[in-house]
């Protein structure tokens, strides 16, 4: 039969993998609060304009700051309008195109150029309602397609800002984590029966003294 001491440090080391648990899940950063996807129907980028820049491919720029950013599913609307001349234009034609695709929003990057000046706008259109969520633009001077693209990417990312994963929240003080009270309770509970252990493996003393635990 184990001696008392040998009961004791048995039932202490018990309790020491809920402390060194609680310890292993306290480290790192809090994981941020994900939010519901949100399914974005990407019409193609236009210009406004007659004066236009070669080579800038707004639908891509478009489409990874909104996933990168908000961590939206985009699909994209060039296939389905151009099976329909003019229903780019027709706003009724857009909505059930986007309806189809299963998207909640439709997002759209235009361009209008004076000069070596570029005025880039997006926008975003909820499928339902057809009111228009939210509209931001970005002047670039000097455009080129390295600069457009760039300005649609920051437009992209500014859109997608309401369906980002939420910031952590406050962590709590060490002595308010629920694993440090488990492993308080498992320590105490262990010196509880250590101390009954040794009691019993002593052999002698009065029967009639009762060990009552902390």
């Amino acid at each position: 039969m184990p001696s008392g001491r040998e009961l004791a440090l048995i039932a202490l080391l018990a309790g020491a993998p809920a402390l060194v648990a609680g310890c292993a899940g306290a480290t790192g950063e809090a994981p941020r609060t994900p939010r519901p996807g949100v399914h974005v129907a990407l019409m193609p980028a236009a210009w406004a304009t007659e004066a236009s820049v070669e080579g800038v491919d707004g639908d891509s720029a478009m489409a990874s700051a909104l996933a990168r950013r908000g961590g939206a599913r985009v699909s994209l609307l060039s296939a389905r309008l151009s099976r329909s001349p003019g229903c780019a234009d027709d706003a009724a034609c857009v909505r059930e195109a986007a309806r189809a695709l299963g998207a909640s929003k439709i997002a759209r990057t235009e361009l209008a150029g004076l000069g070596a000046t570029v005025l880039v706008r997006g926008a975003i259109v909820d499928v339902e309602t057809q009111m228009r969520e939210q509209l931001m633009q970005e002047v670039v001077h000097d455009a080129d397609p390295a600069r457009l693209r760039a300005a649609i990417e920051r437009l992209g990312e500014r859109l997608a800002k309401p369906w980002a994963p939420l910031p952590p929240g406050p962590r709590r003080a060490w002595y308010e984590e629920p694993w440090l009270w488990v492993g308080v309770a498992a320590a105490a509970t262990a010196g509880a029966a250590a101390g009954i252990g040794v009691a019993l493996s002593s052999g002698e003393g009065d029967p009639d003294v009762v060990l009552t635990p902390p």
